[in-house]
C-alpha cells in the first residue's frame, strides 16, 4: 500500500485500529467514532524487540491479545522522522497537470530508484501566477513493506498509510473546528519523538520530526 495522505480517520463510524512502529517502540490506538463523538477506547505500547521481525510480530500479538483487539485491517501510522516532506510552488492550477509534475518532484527529492520509493502529494492552495502550492511525501517502501510483513504474521491487514503528524493535524482540526481559520502551531512530544507542524487556516506549511535520545546512559 501507498500513502493515503488526509483520508479521515475521524470521519468513520467504524471502529479504527492504530498502530506505530518508530525505531524503539511499538504503539497502538483503538478508537471509536460514534455519531460524530471520537473516542480512543483502547491504547498500549511497547519497547521494540530484540530478535528482528519474528520477535516484533509476537510482540504485536501479546500487545493485541493483552487488549483484546480481534480487528483485521489496520491504519499504519508512519512516524514523521521516517518521510521526508517538502513544500514547492509548481506552474499550474490544474490537478490533471499537477500531478505528473509532482510525482517527478517526488522521487527527484530522494537519493533511490523509483522502485525503491513510494510517496504522495497534496495541493495546499493556489497561488499568483498560475502557481499552486503542493506538499510533497516520500519514503522508502521497505517501511511499509515491513510493517505489512509483521501485520500479516499477526492476521492483520493494511487498510491504508498516513503520516502521525497527518493524524495530528487530523484529529486536531476535527476537535477544534472554531480554530481553523487560525494560524497555529502544534507539538507533539511522544517518548521518543516529536511532531510538529504549522498550520495557516488549517493547511499545512511546514513539519518536522524529531527521533529522540532516550536510550538508557
Amino acid at each position: 500500500p501507498g500513502l493515503k495522505l488526509f483520508r479521515s480517520l475521524w470521519s468513520s463510524d467504524n471502529d479504527q485500529l492504530v498502530i506505530e512502529i518508530s525505531a524503539r517502540f511499538v504503539r497502538l490506538a483503538y478508537c471509536q467514532v460514534l455519531r460524530g463523538k471520537e473516542k480512543v477506547l483502547k491504547f498500549a505500547d511497547a519497547p521494540l524487540p530484540a530478535g528482528g521481525d519474528t520477535a516484533l510480530a509476537q510482540t504485536l500479538k501479546n500487545l493485541l491479545d493483552s487488549q483484546n483487539i480481534h480487528s483485521q485491517t489496520v491504519v499504519l501510522s508512519i512516524p514523521r522522522y521516517s518521510a521526508m516532506l517538502r513544500f514547492i510552488s509548481l506552474p499550474s492550477k490544474d490537478a490533471r497537470e499537477i500531478e505528473p509534475m509532482a510525482k517527478m518532484e517526488i522521487l527527484r527529492q530522494v537519493p533511490y530508484s523509483e522502485d525503491e520509493v513510494t510517496g504522495a502529494y497534496k495541493i495546499i492552495r493556489e497561488e499568483a501566477e498560475g502557481y499552486s502550492l503542493v506538499l510533497l511525501v516520500s519514503m522508502l517502501k521497505s517501511v511499509v513493506e515491513r510493517a505489512d510483513t509483521v501485520f500479516k504474521s499477526s492476521g492483520l491487514v493494511i487498510d491504508k498509510v498516513v503520516l502521525g503528524a497527518e493524524a495530528l493535524t487530523e484529529w486536531f482540526l476535527w476537535k477544534f473546528d472554531s480554530l481553523k481559520d487560525k494560524n497555529i502551531f502544534l507539538v507533539s512530544a511522544g517518548a521518543d519523538t516529536l511532531d510538529m507542524a504549522v498550520l495557516e487556516a488549517g493547511k499545512w506549511v511546514f513539519s518536522r520530526g524529531v527521533l529522540l535520545d532516550v536510550l538508557p546512559k
